[in-house]
């Protein structure tokens, strides 16, 4: 067993890579999750945490704080009565050698 994680890669990708593996596809499972934050700044804190020093690495460094100010702002303007929602997806699949 292995996990990887692959973004911009649709469902279809994921499906069409296990195949073009000669794995038999035995389980796929799509589900839908949330993060609720208390702001914006939360948001880009956890953005930042969890993208091991890559999430801003492509903006040059003089552009770095405008940019962080823009999305903290950006995710502010979404937040409601709960906090800045955030959803996304994910899948699973379970897969066997042929």
């Amino acid at each position: 067993m292995f996990t990887f994680a692959m973004r911009a890669c649709t469902t279809t990708d994921l499906v069409s890579l296990v195949l073009e593996s000669r794995l038999d596809l035995v389980e796929l499972h799509v589900t839908q999750g949330a993060r609720i934050y208390a702001s914006g700044e939360a948001v880009v804190d956890f953005m930042e945490a969890s993208a091991f020093g890559t999430f801003l690495r492509p903006v040059p460094d003089e552009l770095r704080p405008l940019l962080r100010a823009d999305l903290v702002a950006a995710f502010d303007a979404r937040r409601g009565s709960e906090g800045v929602v955030v959803r996304g997806w994910g899948v699973r699949f379970v897969a066997t050698r042929v």
